[in-house]
C-alpha cells in the first residue's frame, strides 16, 4: 500500500501550525517514525482551537512541543525538532535537514517556498507544499521530485487556482495566516485538509513526479478535486 512506501522515508515538516501538526500526527500514527519538525514560533493559546497540541504546550516552541507529543505516540517514534526558521543558519542544522527524503512545507508562506528553492539540498528530494485557502475552503497541493524546489512553477499554480476571495472585514487585520486565532477555519476543516493532505503525501511518495492538485470543500462538507491537466507548458 501507499503507507508502506512512506514508512521507510525520513520526513521533514516545515511549519508546525494547525495543518502541519495534524499531518505530523497522522504520519506518525501511520508509522512514519522518523520525522523532523521545523518551526521558530511559540505556541499561543489562540492556536489551540485547531492544533494537535494542548494547554500544557502554550509558551513553548511549536516544533519542540510537537516532537515531544509525537514521540509519545509510538514506542519506536524518533521525531526531532529544529526550533528555528528556514533555512537554519548553522551548518550542522543544514546538514541534518539534508538527511531527510521527503520535505513537506505546511507554512502557507511564499517566502519559505523561495527559501526551499534557494537551499542546496545536495540530492534529489520529494518536495510537497500544502496550503489551505481562506476559510479553509480549499487545499492547494503541489509536489515535485527534484534536486531543488521549483518555486516558480509552484507559485504560478497556486496563484492560478480559483481560490476564494479574502474578505478583509472578516479577517479584521491584514497579513493574516492560519496561525492567527481569527483565521476563520474550524478544527474540523483543518482535520479534513490534514487527512486529504496526508493521503496526497502517501500517494506522491509512492509515485513521485511533478503533481499539482486543488481540493475544494463543498457546502455539505464533501470534497471535490478540481480537474487539472498538468501540461508541459
Amino acid at each position: 500500500s501507499n503507507a508502506n512506501d512512506i514508512r521507510s522515508k525520513k520526513v521533514l515538516i516545515i511549519g508546525a501550525g494547525s495543518l502541519g501538526s495534524m499531518i505530523a500526527e497522522n504520519l506518525m500514527r501511520i508509522g512514519v517514525v522518523s520525522q523532523g519538525i521545523l518551526d521558530a514560533d511559540l505556541l499561543q493559546t489562540g492556536n489551540l482551537s485547531r492544533h494537535a497540541l494542548t494547554m500544557t504546550s502554550v509558551g513553548h516552541n511549536k516544533a519542540a512541543a510537537l516532537v515531544e507529543h509525537l514521540n509519545r505516540i509510538l514506542p519506536d517514534a524518533s521525531a526531532r525538532s529544529f526550533s528555528c526558521a528556514f533555512p537554519p543558519e548553522s551548518e550542522v542544522a543544514k546538514n541534518s535537514l539534508r538527511q531527510y527524503d521527503v520535505i513537506i512545507d505546511c507554512t502557507g508562506d511564499d517566502g519559505v517556498l523561495k527559501s526551499l528553492a534557494a537551499f542546496d539540498w545536495k540530492s534529489e528530494k520529494i518536495f510537497i507544499s500544502l496550503a489551505m485557502t481562506w476559510r479553509a475552503e480549499g487545499l492547494f497541493a503541489f509536489a515535485a521530485s527534484e534536486t531543488s524546489f521549483p518555486v516558480t512553477d509552484a507559485s504560478s499554480r497556486f496563484n492560478a487556482s480559483a481560490s476564494p476571495e479574502i474578505d478583509m472585514d472578516e479577517a479584521r487585520i491584514e497579513g493574516i495566516g492560519a496561525w492567527h486565532p481569527v483565521f476563520p477555519a474550524r478544527a474540523d476543516d483543518v482535520q479534513l485538509w490534514a487527512a486529504v493532505g496526508t493521503k496526497f503525501i502517501c500517494r506522491v511518495v509512492s509515485a513521485p513526479g511533478r503533481i499539482y492538485e486543488y481540493f475544494k470543500q463543498m457546502p455539505d462538507g464533501t470534497v471535490e478535486k478540481e480537474p487539472h491537466e498538468y501540461g508541459s507548458g
